[in-house]
């Protein structure tokens, strides 16, 4: 892995999910990183970019059921995925909203 190496935190606000989440991803080796030690994990940014673009498939947990998403869902989560390529980031508030960052 080369490149510049993310905290669980910074991974977590990138994808709007808690730390904790990132963590249990990384032990469950749903997403790949490097552990530190006893306790500290880093992700590389171009794992991270890789499992996004690819749509590597994170286990968000077992549902009984499964929703087949609308062609705007995708376009929204496409956008999403945009965003987060480039760099920009916005809160969910915002992106509600319309606002670029």
């Amino acid at each position: 892995m080369a490149g510049k190496m993310l905290s669980p935190e910074e991974v977590a606000e990138r994808l709007s999910v808690s730390p904790n989440t990132v963590r249990a991803w990384l032990r469950e080796g749903s997403l790949k990183g490097v552990k530190l030690g006893n306790k500290i994990w880093r992700i590389s940014e171009e794992e991270l970019q890789e499992q996004i673009c690819c749509e590597q498939s994170v286990d968000y947990g077992s549902d009984d059921h499964e929703e087949e998403l609308s062609p705007e869902d995708l376009k929204a989560i496409q956008r999403g995925i945009e965003e987060i390529k480039t760099g920009r980031f916005v809160t969910l508030d915002q992106y509600v909203q319309g606002k670029k960052p």
